[in-house]
């Protein structure tokens, strides 16, 4: 009979361990999987503040470079940057008239169409007085009367294959949709020997 209960109490007792693991095993299950949560949360932000950090010191260690960089390994080192600020500026106008045209939808027919016959008033005003000052301003001023003539010996420029490639990845991204359809822009530095 002793070694009955001698075997149900180790069996509790074994139980009861099992079950103390299993506890200590979940606790530690959901801790990390709480901190996973929090991790995926904010990992935009957590990213941000690595790339921060990794651009300031790229930034710094650049700085300290001797000797200075040329100003081609300048062009070199801008252009993502470049690419980076012209999509920005690709996006702004859309999202503005998008949000103007959103605004006027949720507002009722009777404000909009004042708020609307308001725009149009202003916008008529100010391109009026823009090209009053300007007819007014060129007049008086008289541009390109004035001054030497122009200096019609041109020097043949030097241009590498690298210049031309930078040249078509940025007019991929152009900084305004509608400029680029009419115009062409060409990257121009000085190299200096």
């Amino acid at each position: 009979m002793d070694s009955e209960k001698e075997k149900t109490i180790i069996e509790l007792e074994s139980c009861v361990a099992d079950e103390v693991e299993k506890e200590d095993e979940t606790e530690h299950i959901t801790k990390s999987r709480k901190c996973l949560k929090v991790l995926k949360n904010n990992l935009l932000l957590i990213l941000l503040i690595l790339s921060m950090g990794a651009g300031i010191g790229l930034g710094a260690g650049v700085r300290m470079i001797e000797p200075p960089f040329t100003s081609r390994q300048i062009m070199y080192l801008r252009f993502p940057g470049d690419l980076l600020m012209n999509m920005l500026k690709l996006l702004i106008l859309p999202l503005i008239v998008s949000s103007l045209i959103s605004g006027l939808a949720s507002l009722d027919t009777r404000a909009s169409g004042r708020m609307g016959l308001r725009a149009i008033v202003y916008y008529l005003t100010t391109t009026l007085a823009a090209v009053v000052l300007g007819i007014i301003l060129t007049v008086s001023i008289r541009p390109g009367s004035r001054g030497s003539e122009p200096d019609s010996k041109g020097t043949s420029k030097v241009v590498h294959a690298a210049d031309t490639f930078l040249d078509l990845l940025r007019q991929c991204f152009p900084d305004n949709l509608v400029e680029a359809c009419f115009s062409k822009k060409h990257q121009s530095i000085m190299i200096q020997n």
